[in-house]
């Protein structure tokens, strides 16, 4: 099979996952396939698992894996005003609302988290598709889509 070219932000999209909604990879086509108890489905997941060499399920982090990635990125920075108080947000209720609105007063630190975050997620995609032996080269945006015209 030949290489897949998959869009990046999609299937970090779906790693990073919601309750309620399931994603899945068409390995032939190349594209995702999304399920929602809410409604507006691509699918039927009782017609994937019918086909699962070709529609692979994609699991998405709990939120332990996104805390750890928090935590981590808490880690990383220097000894400061905004690690102690991310930390902080980190020990109270609603751990991921408090650190998401404590980020917004520390613009530099709020542009790291975001490339931190996308790395993360983006390496746990590429572990993904070696776990599930795809040979895949993950693209970025409007380079994704331009090539697919």
């Amino acid at each position: 099979m030949a290489t897949l070219r998959l869009d990046e932000d999609m299937l970090i999209q779906a790693i990073e996952g919601f309750e309620g909604a399931d994603w899945y990879l068409d390995v032939q086509a190349g594209e995702f396939l999304f399920w929602s108890e809410y409604g507006d489905s691509d699918v039927d997941p009782e017609d994937l698992e019918e086909d699962t060499e070709r529609y692979r399920f994609i699991e998405a982090m709990d939120s332990d894996e996104a805390f750890c990635i928090m935590e981590d990125f808490v880690d990383t920075l220097p000894e400061s005003e905004a690690k102690r108080v991310l930390a902080k947000a980190l020990t109270r209720p609603k751990p991921f609302r408090n650190f998401k609105d404590d980020l917004c007063d520390f613009p530099d630190i709020r542009e790291q988290w975001f490339e931190y975050h996308h790395k993360t997620v983006r390496t746990m995609a590429e572990e993904w598709l070696k776990e599930q032996q795809i040979d895949a080269e993950l693209i970025s945006g409007k380079e994704y889509y331009e090539s697919r015209q």
